[in-house]
């Protein structure tokens, strides 16, 4: 597998943590194609909605699934509004981290697309 080190997936941090079977690598690769997407509209509608809770629980699943990918940058923003919703969140702080974090997460999914496709 030839990956650019500038990835913003550690692929072969996360094939270790799929012990590495790239079978379930391609099944936890898909599963973020498909669900990352829907966990970004959570976090937003939690922010339009003003509601801490929604905010940390989505979050929270998000932080998950980042970490198991190891997409670090996105993990430290999940991280980071999880922690903030916690505490009471300051709005427009939690605007700016979920914009950064889209703005990571947008290569990534695009990243894991890609191998989605080629690992067939």
């Amino acid at each position: 597998m030839n990956v650019k080190t500038e990835s913003p997936v550690d692929f072969e941090a996360a094939l270790d943590t799929a012990g590495g079977d790239y079978r379930l690598l391609r099944t936890l690769v898909d599963l973020f194609v498909e669900e990352v997407p829907q966990m970004l509209t959570s976090l937003r509608q939690a922010v339009e909605l003003r509601d801490p809770r929604q905010l940390q629980e989505s979050a929270h699943q998000l932080k998950g699934v980042v970490r198991y990918l190891h997409v670090d940058e996105a993990y430290e923003y999940t991280y980071l509004i999880e922690a903030i919703a916690e505490s009471g969140p300051h709005w427009p702080m939690v605007e700016d981290l979920l914009d950064r974090l889209t703005l990571t997460l947008e290569p990534a999914l695009q990243t894991l697309a890609e191998y989605a496709e080629h690992s067939d």
